[in-house]
């Protein structure tokens, strides 16, 4: 469950040590409802969650250690072993991972998504997944809650007006989303937006 990742990554945050984050974006090509895998790799090794069935942790733990030193996050795409060697890839036979390095101050969002789960409540946390001058590793992140509180910075309020609205609209439906948005300077940016969804506890106990 992500909610464990999530409260790891707290522990860590409030511990001062440093980690890095790994999320299935896109698998065989597409987007399904509900929360994306999550695997999170500390700065010793130890690995807590998967990405998918696990055929990919291996390399994404040794992505993760470039993570955590460079402090630079990594988007990566794997071959499914559908795919034979020398043929065209197709959206179909790949996946994407991001691992990107624990947000700097991203103890009050990992706070407030634990809050929204525990509580029946829900959300679309927002990553930016191109790598741009404008939005540095610790200015990709935006929670939006569905009662209107939002949490990170990513220093554009177009952006984050935009996300917000389109957050509002994405949460009753539980899906995933890759969305285009063109920068201050005219290059296009990808944007990750998945569901925070509520701990099927407490969204029986809110029902």
């Amino acid at each position: 469950m992500t909610e464990h990742v999530f409260h790891v990554a707290l522990e860590l945050l409030q511990c001062g040590d440093s980690a890095a984050l790994a999320t299935l974006i896109t698998s065989q090509g597409a987007l399904p409802r509900g929360e994306k895998p999550k695997m999170l790799i500390n700065s010793v090794g130890a690995m807590i969650g998967t990405v998918g069935d696990g055929r990919f942790d291996v390399e994404v733990w040794r992505v993760a250690q470039r993570v955590i030193e460079t402090g630079q996050s990594h988007l990566q795409q794997f071959r499914l072993a559908g795919a034979s060697p020398g043929q065209q890839i197709r959206p179909s036979e790949v996946v994407e991972i991001l691992t990107e390095p624990l947000p700097i101050h991203g103890e009050a969002m990992f706070r407030t998504v634990l809050g929204l789960k525990d509580t029946g409540h829900r959300g679309v946390l927002a990553t930016i997944l191109t790598d741009h001058r404008l939005y540095p590793a610790d200015q990709r992140k935006y929670l939006i809650c569905d009662d209107g509180y939002r949490v990170g910075s990513l220093g554009d309020t177009t952006l984050e007006a935009w996300l917000t609205v389109l957050g509002q609209v994405l949460m009753p439906s539980e899906v995933c989303a890759i969305e285009t948005y063109q920068a201050r300077d005219g290059r296009h940016l990808r944007i990750f937006l998945e569901p925070v969804l509520p701990t099927p506890l407490a969204q029986a106990y809110q029902d």
